[in-house]
């Protein structure tokens, strides 16, 4: 599945030096760095959404490379590290490239995940259920033992927002999909994932170990 944002140049954005600038890339204008109010581990850089309503978080870990039958595989492996315990779908992986990684490996996944964190089975049903999009990008950096992952975090949790979304849909669900069915929340977080993508670059590349 490809689920393209729909106007990502028109969101206003601002520069965000991620690792001590190392690396650098662009967030909307709105969002915060988590730092600044809870603790985040040194590999995690996490920017939120301070708009009311939208909950759209941006999150980019550096970590060890995940070796695996396939680099779709290793994507996977990235995907349920993000869900945990919980149920999640994948709604498609598809290879991409980035403007300032030539030559690097770079994928880009469209997932969900329960809304209920206390879940550990998926609950089929027909009818739509909240759920979390995750807007998953890693980008594999084997000389560094690195994959580089970008999650876009859009939770589908308030005032039915889940049933006005076609594309992607909680774990369980059994009815049909309709692409023609878009959501302003989705749109939104596919925009945001663009702007940091096309964006992101490598400063110091100091930051990472080399193979031995």
């Amino acid at each position: 599945m490809t689920i393209n944002a729909p106007l990502p140049s028109q969101i206003p954005t601002k520069r965000a030096e991620l690792f001590g600038g190392a690396i650098t890339t662009q967030v909307p204008e709105s969002f915060v760095d988590a730092s600044n109010f809870r603790e985040v581990p040194d590999n995690q850089e996490v920017y939120v959404s301070m708009v009311d309503g939208t909950d759209i978080s941006v999150i980019v870990d550096l970590l060890q490379r995940v070796e695996a039958s396939s680099e779709e595989a290793a994507v996977k492996v990235h995907f349920d590290d993000v869900v945990v315990d919980r149920p999640g779908k994948v709604f498609g992986i598809q290879s991409i490239q980035l403007p300032n990684f030539e030559g690097f490996p770079v994928y880009s996944l469209i997932g969900t995940v329960s809304a209920n964190p206390a879940a550990r089975n998926a609950v089929e049903t027909a009818e739509p259920a909240p759920y979390t999009a995750l807007l998953i990008t890693i980008i594999r950096l084997a000389e560094k033992k690195t994959d580089i992952v970008v999650t876009v975090n859009v939770p589908f949790l308030k005032n039915n927002m889940w049933v006005e979304e076609g594309r992607i849909a909680a774990p369980g669900y059994t009815g049909v999909l309709d692409d023609q069915k878009t959501s302003q929340w989705l749109d939104a977080g596919l925009a945001v994932r663009d702007k940091a993508l096309q964006a992101l670059n490598i400063h110091d590349w100091s930051l990472f170990v080399d193979d031995e």
